[in-house]
């Protein structure tokens, strides 16, 4: 799967650097972060001990879970005020 997604996406991003539809100043700072971080979080949860981990990867997981919830229930919700075709909003009694 990571070696398709390598191949995948260049590809894919064309379209939006054609457009220009990318912050350069948050691609540059994921960029130049991104591999310090990697090292941060590379000594830091190795110093760590496996139960801490693993709570750890369980709030990562529920925090995750609660937030595609929240997003799916927002997007519902939203999409069931669409006004219907022939509907007059301003006539509401």
């Amino acid at each position: 799967m990571m070696g398709s997604c390598a191949f995948l996406m260049p590809v894919a991003s064309l379209q939006f650097v054609k457009r220009n539809a990318y912050s350069l100043r948050a691609a540059l700072g994921l960029m130049l972060g991104g591999p310090l971080a990697v090292l941060l979080a590379v000594w830091l949860v190795t110093g760590l001990p496996t139960p801490v981990v693993r709570v750890l990867v369980l709030v990562v997981i529920l925090y995750t879970s609660l937030t595609m919830l929240r997003s799916a229930s927002v997007n519902a919700c939203s999409s069931s005020r669409i006004v219907k075709l022939g509907d007059n909003p301003s006539s509401s009694a």
